[in-house]
């Protein structure tokens, strides 16, 4: 009996960190009353969407926030070079962009697909990577939507 008590007593203070775990792998959706655990796995790929998350629907487009994940260029510099002639090449408009020490914020317009869309986003870098997070919405949609994304974004942050 001397020798199973200490293994109840570790299995009792060990099995509630492994539950307690897995509760907080949970995306928690309480407005409309769900949990779901997230869809992860590790990728080699030069970059990848990671999470999408939409609002409802209107003027046919569901404004929304994607985080994407990319191979870190070397310099904040680097990434932030690289996203101006990307915007310069689509005749985007940047309306602001702050540089920090390892984040990177921005907002701009532009036409997509026949729609002008507004932006802000923010990438964040760590752990050999950079964390691209954009919230997307019509331009026309801006005002009603654009702090819910705006917040969204500025939720982010890399654990």
């Amino acid at each position: 009996m001397r020798k199973t008590a200490p293994f109840i007593l570790i299995a009792c203070l060990v099995i509630p960190c492994f539950a307690a775990e897995e509760v907080a792998a949970l995306f928690r959706f309480k407005t409309y009353g769900f949990s779901i655990s997230p869809l992860e796995e590790t990728s080699d790929v030069p970059a990848h969407v990671a999470v999408t998350m939409f609002l409802p629907p209107s003027e046919s487009f569901a404004p929304n926030v994607n985080v994407l994940i990319q191979r870190d260029p070397g310099t904040v510099a680097k990434h932030v070079e690289a996203t101006k002639k990307q915007l310069e090449a689509l005749k985007f408009t940047m309306l602001s962009e702050k540089v920090e020490e390892r984040v990177y914020r921005f907002e701009y317009t532009g036409n997509l697909q026949g729609a002008k869309l507004h932006y802000y986003g923010k990438s964040e870098f760590a752990r050999g990577k950079v964390y691209v997070v954009t919230g997307t919405a019509k331009d026309s949609q801006w005002e009603a939507v654009g702090d819910k994304l705006k917040k969204c974004v500025d939720s982010f942050k890399v654990d």
